[in-house]
């Protein structure tokens, strides 16, 4: 009888701390953006515990609203959190690392979840707000971004000055013509640090260390857009123009 006691006040003791952890609770929101910054609605965020790991507290999942903002209101205090999304359609490597605030305080995510690159099974970029393959190729070899509106076309790849590279923009008349050399902004979207070697969406096939930019104001700035650990040789053309 006395052995069955102890049990029971032991039960009754792992019980007061389960409900004691149950009671608290610290609250978190944060944005989800696409590649042009706009907000994405309706898609799934997930919080899920990387340390402490507290039963009950391991896994939250929530929707972005309408102007893609999304809250957390039952995260264990002072924890660590992986934050990230999730869609049936595509993937992404996006997510952010948060630590809770303490009990009762909602904190904001330091950085909005931002998602540059979304691709399915088949490895496609897809448009995180249409759900629609982002880059289609033509038989000429032009690039359509649909997301950014511009078309793409990719010089030989071979070593090239920056004076060749104008020349050669200039003189591209493929597919009707009216190719110049991208500013820094565009060649932007097409970037992503840390993707592959060459910082590229893989739809932009290179093995120059950097591409060339038509902005010119200072003597750096001729160098355009490095691809790869900041090598100032081994230059490429890639010509743009507006979707038409």
């Amino acid at each position: 009888m006395k052995k069955q006691k102890n049990w029971l006040v032991v039960a009754m003791v792992v019980g007061l701390f389960v409900l004691a952890g149950c009671g608290k609770q610290s609250g978190l929101t944060g944005e989800v953006l696409d590649a042009k910054n706009q907000p994405i609605a309706g898609l799934k965020v997930i919080a899920k515990q990387v340390k402490p790991i507290i039963k009950g507290y391991e896994k939250f999942e929530t929707t972005t609203d309408p102007d893609g903002t999304f809250t957390f209101t039952k995260l264990y205090p002072s924890s660590d959190y992986v934050i990230s999304v999730w869609h049936k359609d595509w993937s992404t490597n996006a997510e952010e690392i948060e630590t809770t605030g303490t009990e009762g305080e909602t904190d904001v995510l330091l950085h909005p979840l931002q998602i540059f690159i979304a691709a399915n099974i088949s490895g496609y970029h897809m448009n995180p707000q249409t759900n629609k393959p982002r880059f289609v190729e033509s038989g000429e070899g032009v690039i359509t971004d649909l997301m950014f509106e511009l078309e793409w076309f990719l010089g030989p790849d071979i070593d090239t000055t920056y004076d060749e590279a104008k020349a050669w923009c200039a003189g591209l008349s493929i597919a009707g013509g009216g190719w110049r050399m991208p500013k820094r902004p565009e060649l932007m979207t097409s970037y992503v640090t840390g993707l592959g070697e060459r910082n590229l969406k893989p739809t932009f096939k290179t093995t120059g260390a950097f591409v060339w930019s038509g902005d010119k104001f200072t003597s750096k700035s001729d160098w355009g857009l490095p691809s790869s650990s900041g090598e100032r040789h081994g230059g490429r053309a890639f010509a743009v123009r507006s979707l038409k």
